[in-house]
Formats: structure tokens, sequence, C-alpha cells
């Protein structure tokens, strides 16, 4: 039997070679569009004007507090900044990267965004050196509270528990100044109450049935007021 041209053969072979290499060449991923990441930015950069401003207001009372309030803003306002960079951080890598892990990517951040919003805000109650710090940074916590429920009408449904929590933090803010109180006690339990009282905002606005209000477990209930003197 006569053998192929060595030409012949040579030319299959490179056929071959040719056509394993396309079958292995990978089609690009799709990548999320440039404008639905700039809409997404969008909407962070709006949120944290608002957060930036209150870190703006931190640093701007530990600049004019006295040493003692300084030295406690100082490593705190230093958190606050690493997490502010590190969620800009986290917005510029959104570029570039696959549909679905723009999905994820976004969604994390958004909830880190709240965590961090809700950090920042009790800031001030956390760093409270005496009684009065304390009532001005509850005063701050409740103003945004009533600014909330103005603009959402699934917690203007939950008045009521909304309002037994907020007699619960007032209740320990009253107990301050009284001599067998302790101070650091008072404040860790406004703090942890502030904290509950916030998460129930993100339950409530997302679906969670309105139920009477009760404190978490590790804050015990507030005391029942004193008698009056006759």
């Amino acid at each position: 039997m006569p053998r192929p041209p060595l030409l012949l053969l040579g030319l299959a072979g490179l056929l071959a070679v040719g056509l394993a290499c396309e079958a292995e060449v990978e089609v690009p991923e799709a990548t999320v569009t440039p404008e639905a990441v700039e809409r997404y930015r969008t909407g962070v950069v709006v949120q944290m004007q608002e957060i930036d401003g209150a870190i703006a207001a931190l640093e701007t009372t530990a600049e004019q507090a006295d040493s003692a309030t300084a030295a406690a803003y100082g490593p705190a306002l230093d958190v606050l900044r690493r997490e502010r960079q590190a969620i800009q951080a986290a917005l510029d890598g959104l570029h570039g990267t696959t549909p679905e892990a723009f999905d994820a990517a976004t969604a994390a951040l958004d909830a880190r965004i709240d965590e961090f919003e809700e950090q920042v805000g009790d800031a001030p109650l956390v760093l409270a050196l005496d009684a009065e710090q304390l009532r001005r940074a509850a005063a701050a916590r409740f103003e945004a509270l009533d600014r909330e429920v103005q603009e959402s009408p699934a917690l203007q449904q939950a008045t009521g528990e909304l309002v037994q929590r907020r007699q619960e933090i007032e209740g320990e803010l009253a107990r301050l100044g009284a001599p067998e109180v302790s101070f650091t006690e008072v404040r860790a339990t406004v703090v942890r109450r502030f904290e509950a009282l916030f998460d129930r905002l993100d339950e409530l606005r997302i679906g969670g049935a309105p139920s009477p209000a009760t404190a978490p477990a590790d804050v015990p209930p507030a005391p029942a007021p004193a008698p009056a003197a006759e």
C-alpha cells in the first residue's frame, strides 16, 4: 500500500493541533458594566456623606475637648478611619467583576456600611466620660431614631414597641447621679440597649412583626423608679 506523502501528513498534523487549540480557547466571562458600578457607587457616596459628617463631628469634639476626652477619642477615631478606608478600597475594587461577584460584593459591602454607620453613631455613647456626655450622646441617638421612624412606614407601625424600648433607655439615664449607681454600668447598659434598638429597626424594615419590647439577655431590666419621699 503506498504511503501518504509527507507533506499531507504534516498538514494533517497542523490541522489537528489547530483544532485542539481552538477547542481550548476560553470565552472571557462577562463583567458588570461600568454604568452599574457607578450607579452603586453613587448610592454609597450619598449614604457615606452622613457617616463622614458624624466622624468629622467626633474629630471636632476631640480637638476641642479636655485632655482626658481627647485621649479617649484618639484610638477610637483611628479605628473608624481605618474602617472608612477599607470600605473605600472595597468600593474601588468593584470594577471588572462578574455579575455574580458584583452582587456578592455589594451585598457584603451594604452590610458592612450599615454596621459601620451604627458603630459611628454609638461612638459618643461608648466614649462618654460623664453623665452629661452620656445624656447628650443619647439625645443625638434619639434624634436619629425619630428621623428613621418618620421616613419609614414599617417603623411607624411599630410605634408602641419603639416607645417602650425608648422608655427603657430613658429609665437607665434617669439613674445617673444616684450615689449607689455606677456610671460605667449605666453607660454599658445604655450602649447595649441602643444597639438592640437599632438592630430591631433593621428587622422591622425587612418585614419583622412588631412585638413586645424585651431587653437583650445580657441587659438587666431597668429598676422601677424609687417611690417619692413623703
